[in-house]
Order: structure tokens, then sequence, then C-alpha cells
């Protein structure tokens, strides 16, 4: 029999953000997909520098299939009348698997230099469906 979220009622995810093997700041917002409308809001955090993270969970349903979602200035984008570099994000999946085996205690290192999608507006239209299903 497999994992399911009964087994994870409450979990940890934490580790650092990277850019081509540096520290980097961003925001990661932590869902339990479901469906867009009716995805479930985890937790945020705004990461500082040092890119060390700590996000805690509980699963609104039986199923979790949890998702980070990372907005990141790591990449060579800007735009062109500021030349100020434009937010992008990164998703990154979280296994169920992995959870159970450490014991609901997940350490990881995220690297989003090779891994990136525009930002506007997806993730900001995203976060306020997000917060209004809270």
């Amino acid at each position: 029999m497999g994992v399911s979220a009964k087994d994870h009622p409450s979990f940890v995810i934490h580790g650092k953000l990277k850019c081509n093997g540096y520290p980097i700041n961003g925001i990661v917002t932590m869902v339990d997909r479901f469906y867009i409308v009716f995805d479930h809001l985890l937790n945020f955090s705004e990461i500082p520098r040092s890119g060390k993270f700590r996000l805690f969970g509980e699963p609104n349903d039986d199923s979790l299939n949890a998702v980070l979602i990372v907005e990141h200035k790591c990449h060579n984008f800007t735009f062109r009348r500021t030349n100020q570099k434009v937010n992008r994000f990164s998703k990154f999946t979280i296994d169920l698997e992995d959870l159970h085996r450490n014991n609901n205690t997940l350490e990881i290192d995220i690297e989003l230099a090779n891994k990136q999608s525009t930002a506007l507006p997806f993730v900001h239209l995203y976060k306020i469906i997000l917060h209004g299903n809270r």
C-alpha cells in the first residue's frame, strides 16, 4: 500500500535556495495541488539572501500533492527601460515517499539556474486565488 496524506498530519520542508551554486533570496509558496481553483495554500515565506528556508505544512484532505513555487531573479532577463531583473518562477514537486522516509521532515537545496518560467501575471493571480481560498 502506498503512502497517503494521512501519514503526514504535519511536515517540514527546509533547505537553501541557490543560483549557480550561490545562496539567493526569493519567495517560496508551498501549495497542496488539487485543481487551480481548489489548491490549498500550505505556507509561504520571503527568503533572505542566505537562501535558507523552513516551511511547515498540514494537508487539507486525504491526498497531498505538495509543490513549492519559488519566485526569484536567478536569470539574465531584464526590463528594457530600467535594466532591472524580471521576477521569474520555478516549481518543484515534493515526493511523499521522501517525506515518509525522513519522518515528515525533508531537507532540499533548490538550484534555480536551469529551471524557470515567466512569472507575470500567473504567479500573482494564482497567489490571490490561494489567499482567497484559505
